[in-house]
């Protein structure tokens, strides 16, 4: 049986989480940022928008980071059958876009479809600098080698792995 907390700031194991900062999806054109989120996510989303030069017009940098994030939630949805979470962080002067597949082996006849998304999102947004890889699920301490969890956004997937403790 899979659980999936509900609570917020406890994964399954009852431990407190240095999770994500967790987003949420309406209608596919708004993002919502949970309750103590708020302070990170702006916090975050304003020390990428110094380092890309964007400061001086805070308000549009953050609509476009939105938008961004949306369609990450779009692309991620429409690949669920091989995306379990995506994480998106900041990290030496561009947006880190982290996709955790399924299974706990490296998909290569995946790689296309990440390049795709790569250039699909450097079209759309020239001004936001994003990578995108993928990383298979595996344990939690692997997830760290890619992202400071508490530093991270979370467009995709559950803050805690549905697969079970200490894994993502």
């Amino acid at each position: 049986m899979t659980v999936t907390p509900e609570v917020r700031g406890e994964c399954a194991d009852n431990r407190p989480s240095e999770k994500p900062i967790q987003l949420q999806f309406g209608d596919h054109r708004k993002v919502e940022v949970f309750g103590d989120d708020q302070d990170r996510f702006y916090t975050t989303v304003s020390d990428a928008a110094h380092a890309c030069k964007q400061a001086d017009n805070l308000d549009l940098w953050i609509k476009q980071v939105k938008e961004f994030l949306v369609e990450i939630n779009k692309w991620c949805e429409s690949q669920s059958e091989i995306v379990s979470a995506c994480y998106v962080t900041w990290s030496d002067s561009h947006y880190n876009v982290i996709i955790v597949t399924h299974g706990d082996e490296y998909r290569f006849e995946f790689d296309d479809l990440v390049t795709q998304l790569n250039l699909r999102l450097s079209g759309m947004y020239p001004d936001i600098p994003v990578d995108a890889i993928q990383v298979p699920q595996g344990p939690e301490e692997s997830l760290h080698s890619f992202i400071i969890p508490e530093k991270a956004m979370q467009p995709y997937g559950h803050a805690c792995s549905a697969r079970g403790k200490g894994s993502f």
